[in-house]
């Protein structure tokens, strides 16, 4: 019975993307290229192909990779069956095409091709994951109180900050240094004090949380905290993953709610059309684009001393000027990114790689008698980029997909067990 309730709000997911693009995106933001041409066979098709999807998704939260592929359902592939199927003009490849790199992960991971349980353990890991974690804390602050960057708390006011404060405080190493620390190594610190009670550690290292905020003037690092609060006080007594599709079914039905009955455009602006259907519509637009183009074959990052890029721009200021004409840049996860870099052998590497680093995390995770609630918190935000918002090798360096791996690592077994927050 609890399974065909978490399939029904899968559905409903889907449903209200339907209703929300027909009745919401289309209508106020088809000059951005959201259209409506319905045709009966094709919306029944990207039904179908939705459903496909289904099987890949856990009720149960055993390893995180149960967590990858419902996130993955909800937030990448059902807009991108919803926009095929409320648009007879997008194209069906890729639909497939994202399905199967979908499938292509999930059998990597669920299959023993390669096991890193084995791997050695580190003594004194976990002491060490915490004393880096709190050294970087410490002087990332520091860099920004010694650049001269502005502090600022005014949710409204962050684009005035944002770029005049990386002027200042995104300098050489910080450029990395600074997003790997108040997007892995807090949340972190988060999930120890948590983990051990904590609470009044917690309450100070929040605090902290908050300042960086008040630098970095992105939005995000104000809002990270709750994603490892929520997955510890739920997954430390729950297994079900019932409450991702309800907790997103909710919150859609909450923007048709304020839609029709207050005229409200600004929440669904932000959420249902940015969240859901803008990735969705650029993944579109990049297969296009680079199916009448030349692909870069990595001559932007690791081939750029073998192989010439081919465009004057940036893959993202290329698109988004493509597409709009100005100076927009629309970057992309996984899919669109190995596509422009070698079609569908691209998409299909970097399914590989992303697989990869997931399986270790599985593996290192049940290895280490790890809880999943610890390695999701720190490994959720940079799964979602990789996925949706940029390219895997930005994601892994710039975004810190690599460094939550390597935290996941160290930390195995011994400071889940042992380590405390005053060691």
């Amino acid at each position: 019975m609890l399974y065909f309730r978490f399939v029904f709000l899968l559905l409903f997911i889907r449903f209200l993307l339907d209703f929300s693009y027909v009745n919401f995106v289309f209508k106020y933001y088809n000059y951005a290229g959201f259209n409506y041409d319905f045709d009966i066979n094709q919306y029944v098709l990207s039904i179908i192909m939705y459903l496909l999807c289904i099987p890949l998704c856990s009720l149960f939260l055993k390893k995180v990779s149960d967590y990858f592929f419902l996130s993955a359902c909800m937030f990448f592939y059902a807009p991108i069956t919803s926009l095929f199927g409320l648009d007879s003009a997008r194209d069906f490849y890729v639909v497939f095409l994202c399905l199967s790199s979908l499938y292509l992960m999930y059998y990597f991971i669920n299959h023993s091709f390669v096991s890193f349980k084995n791997v050695p353990y580190i003594n004194g890991g976990g002491q060490l994951a915490i004393y880096l974690s709190i050294f970087f804390m410490f002087l990332v602050l520091s860099n920004f109180l010694l650049s001269g960057a502005s502090l600022n708390f005014d949710l409204d006011a962050v684009y005035q900050f944002r770029d005049q404060n990386a002027k200042l405080a995104e300098v050489g190493i910080f450029t990395y240094l600074n997003n790997w620390t108040y997007s892995i190594f807090t949340l972190y610190i988060f999930a120890i004090c948590l983990k051990n009670s904590r609470f009044f550690l917690l309450a100070f290292f929040l605090s902290l949380q908050v300042v960086f905020f008040g630098f970095s003037a992105h939005k995000a690092v104000l809002f990270m905290p709750f994603l490892v609060i929520g997955a510890w006080y739920y997954f430390k007594k729950e297994r079900s993953l019932i409450i991702l599709p309800f907790s997103i079914s909710f919150s859609l039905l909450v923007c048709v709610v304020l839609f029709l009955y207050f005229d409200d455009i600004q929440v669904s602006g932000l959420y249902v059309r940015r969240v859901f259907f803008v990735p969705a519509q650029l993944t579109f637009a990049y297969v296009d684009f680079f199916n009448q183009n030349e692909f870069t074959f990595w001559s932007q990052s690791i081939m750029k001393y073998f192989i010439d890029y081919p465009y004057e721009q940036g893959i993202s200021s290329l698109i988004g000027n493509w597409m709009f004409n100005d100076d927009t840049r629309a970057n992309n996860g996984l899919v669109s990114s190995g596509y422009a870099n070698f079609g569908a052998i691209g998409v299909y590497i970097y399914s590989l790689l992303l697989a990869l680093i997931i399986k270790m995390i599985d593996d290192f995770s049940l290895s280490g008698n790890m809880p999943t609630w610890f390695a999701i918190s720190l490994i959720a935000s940079p799964l979602n980029v990789a996925l949706i918002q940029s390219d895997l090798f930005t994601a892994a360096l710039t975004h810190g997909l690599l460094i939550a791996l390597l935290l996941v690592y160290i930390s195995r077994a011994k400071v889940i067990k042992e380590t405390t927050i005053e060691q």
